[in-house]
């Protein structure tokens, strides 16, 4: 019976599709991302474009997406809405850059962007930019870069959206968007409302028992904003609002109370600006951006307490300006040169008093294409009073065949990581001594693309690496830990991709997979010999994804299936490896000015028990249903 019913899920996977209604193309795109700045340091650059379906059927946050339609190294510390944290190519969280519109989110703190404080119903573009150029995104691009983006249709529309789900484990979620615009104007937007209890039951395996998680609640809420105005065919004026709340109660590791009393609450207020100006041979472009966010921490040992046994308070702001101009040399030359200017202050109990830094850097940049070559050439220097940061590049080209349907790309390039805040500033377990971390990334691959009637295919693989000296690693150093630059690491792989779609009249079947073979270990480490040639931590050998789909007039079926090899959490010590499958029905229900979604999900069918991080368990099966009503 289990395997006629594993049979039954390998046959429904099989015939699925990645979209909704199948309007995305065939794409793996290996060209531009994003900005004035980021195109001109993507020619041979890797980018997987997170699908449409993926984005309009999400509840809840980035994380949940890139869970279930990517084979990216997610750390999550539970259920869905618990924090989380992205690894691009085993690099680590705080070398895999976050950015929105443009602009980077990582902590000027911990480095780090928790992945559950991003709405994913707030974004029509999300993109992974494997390759991660330092010239173009500056420090902490080590293993690649998360793009969201609002991209405007400029047509004239009125469309308002509302989605409610109900979920497992008390899970509730609401949002309401918003675009009306113009062929000059769109205003866009979104809020969002999400609470659940996270009561799910869990395989305690130090105490040999079942147990339900306790003080494991959350809530979050808060809205983002968009407006996109052309004054002219030669001017554009763009802005962005994000508010975010959360407040969530932090359950206890397994093995410990269940009772468990510490709360975590985020507030975050982000918002840009950006004009751009055409000229007949050159644009100019200036933007500016103010980022604040607070972070409380408590912990009381009973229930009971009056006071806290802890109390941690994190106050951060950053304001980034940049001044961009592009010059159209000839028709197939173009030049960019763009100043930058940061300002960063962080108020954390643990320092003292505040910490303030001015951060300047000039970006360069060439490019050349014709039919049949694009290629790209950058340069990036930054500058901190008193800091030796590193000079970077960035060269990239991408060859097209004439005879064959194939795409040659390859990148090389310097990169580096600033030591956090954290790091450096942490009142007796900081080390202001530290340098950034710094490395050399190569990394070459082909596409190979194939139409005919009813089948298109697009297939991409690409082997990448990147070597990180002077890594920064926690240390003993008596009694204290203190982090050092002791490692030289070594990140390498090859990561396959292929999309793959059969139309006919009445149906679409659509297939993605991805598979990823991770080598990254630490070269050497000062002064531990057992970590020296070991694999780096939470970074799986292999990493698989597969997501088919099939519609059929107003159904939808399809699923999610991931694989993830065991995982090294300490020296010598595995997480074991992992496979899940989600199933879920979408039907849809169109009328003049209304369209209405059902769906329905099951998440971990098999109901597995594996962790993403050591000691805090992820739930087993689980269920949503949810509507979502757009009206036109």
């Amino acid at each position: 019976m289990n395997k006629l019913f594993l049979l039954l899920c390998a046959l429904v996977c099989f015939f699925q599709a990645f979209s909704q209604e199948f309007e995305d193309t065939v794409c793996l795109s290996s060209v531009t991302v994003l900005g004035e700045t980021e195109q001109f340091f993507t020619d041979g650059a890797k980018l997987e474009i997170i699908d449409s379906l993926s984005l309009s059927s999400a509840s809840s946050t980035v994380s949940d997406v890139l869970l279930h339609s990517t084979s990216s190294l997610i750390k999550s510390y539970g259920h869905s809405g618990s924090a989380s944290t992205l690894s691009l190519r085993g690099a680590g969280a705080s070398r895999s850059a976050v950015m929105w519109e443009g602009f980077q989110l990582n902590s000027i703190t911990m480095g780090e962007t928790d992945l559950s404080l991003l709405p994913a119903q707030s974004f029509n573009y999300l993109a992974i930019d494997h390759s991660g150029s330092a010239a173009a995104y500056g420090s902490g691009s080590v293993g690649g870069v998360l793009h969201m983006a609002y991209k405007p249709s400029w047509k004239k529309e009125k469309l308002f959206a509302v989605q409610l789900s109900q979920a497992s484990f008390e899970t509730y979620n609401a949002s309401f968007r918003h675009s009306i615009g113009t062929n000059r104007l769109n205003v866009s937007g979104s809020y969002f409302y999400s609470q659940s209890e996270g009561n799910y039951p869990y395989y305690d395996y130090v105490r040999l028992d079942t147990f339900n998680r306790k003080n494991a609640d959350y809530s979050s809420y808060g809205f983002v904003q968009n407006v996109h105005y052309k004054f002219s065919h030669s001017s554009l004026l763009q802005a962005g609002l994000w508010y975010t709340v959360k407040d969530a109660r932090l359950p206890g590791i397994i093995g410990t109370n269940l009772e468990n009393v510490e709360t975590q609450k985020d507030s975050i207020v982000r918002m840009f600006a950006m004009y751009k100006k055409l000229f007949s041979q050159s644009v100019f472009t200036v933007k500016s951006a103010v980022f604040n966010s607070y972070q409380k921490y408590t912990k009381k040992i009973t229930p009971l307490d009056t006071m806290y046994s802890s109390l941690s308070e994190i106050d951060n702001l950053q304001s980034i300006s940049a001044a961009t101009f592009k010059m159209y040399v000839s028709s197939r030359i173009t030049s960019f040169v763009e100043g930058q200017y940061t300002f960063k202050r962080a108020h954390v109990d643990n320092y003292g008093d505040a910490v303030e830094e001015q951060q300047f850097a000039g970006v360069a940049g060439l490019r050349y294409e014709t039919r049949r070559i694009h290629a790209s050439f950058g340069v990036r220097k930054e500058y901190v009073h008193n800091v030796d940061i590193p000079f970077v590049y960035n060269f990239g080209a991408e060859f097209h065949c004439d005879s064959l349907p194939l795409v040659f790309h390859f990148s090389i390039g310097k990169k580096f990581r600033r030591p956090t805040f954290n790091e450096l500033y942490w009142k007796g377990w900081g080390n202001p001594d530290l340098v950034s971390e710094n490395g050399f990334s190569f990394e070459t691959g082909v596409q190979y693309s194939y139409t005919k009637k009813h089948h298109a295919v697009v297939t991409d693989i690409a082997y990448f690496q990147s070597d990180i000296k002077d890594m920064i690693m926690w240390n003993p150093e008596g009694s204290v830990w203190k982090p050092m630059n002791v490692s030289h690491a070594q990140i390498q792989g090859i990561e396959f991709r292929a999309h793959h779609v059969y139309s006919r009249p009445r149906y679409k079947l659509q297939q993605k997979f991805g598979y990823d073979y991770n080598t990254s270990h630490i070269v050497e480490m000062q002064g531990d010999e057992q970590a020296s040639n070991h694999q780096m931590y939470y970074v799986p050998q292999i990493s698989m994804h597969y997501s088919p789909a099939v519609s059929y007039k107003k159904w939808l079926f399809g699923s999610y299936v991931n694989y993830q090899s065991y995982r090294y959490y300490g020296t010598g010590k595995v997480l074991p490896s992992y496979f899940t499958f989600d199933f879920f029905v979408n039907l849809t229900v169109r009328s003049q000015k209304v369209t209405s979604n059902l769906r329905f999900t099951i998440t971990n069918i098999l109901d597995k028990r594996y962790e993403l991080i050591r000691s805090y368990p992820i739930p087993g099966r689980s269920f949503e249903f949810s509507l979502n009503f757009i009206i036109k």
